[in-house]
């Protein structure tokens, strides 16, 4: 996975991020590639969209608006590892307790 993060910058896009945001934003990227569309600058119709990422060198990072979407939960990818490998930077998010509701039982 440290290629993948050292190939797109995810490493400094996703320090102090929450877990959440950094689902929506590697699916947001893996979602754009796979539409052969540049994630940073939106450029259409790349033939090599990794080529395209390596010679233009962005160096704007992508606005929370662009990726902060529900349907970027959903992974893009079937079992992707590295969604797997993600640590919590949370800072920017209050933490939030989900407790189960009392599930009743048939007697």
């Amino acid at each position: 996975s440290s290629g993948i993060n050292a190939e797109y910058g995810l490493d400094a896009m996703t320090t102090n991020m929450s877990y959440y945001k950094q689902v929506k934003l590697i699916n947001y990227m893996r979602y754009q590639i796979s539409a052969l569309i540049c994630p940073l600058c939106n450029t259409p119709n790349l033939a090599n969209v990794s080529e395209h990422l390596r010679v233009a060198q962005h160096s704007a990072t992508l606005q929370h608006d662009k990726y902060n979407d529900d349907r970027y939960l959903f992974p893009a990818l079937d079992n992707d590892y590295l969604l797997c490998c993600l640590v919590d930077g949370g800072a920017d998010e209050e933490e939030v307790c989900v407790i189960p509701e009392d599930v009743m039982t048939a007697s």
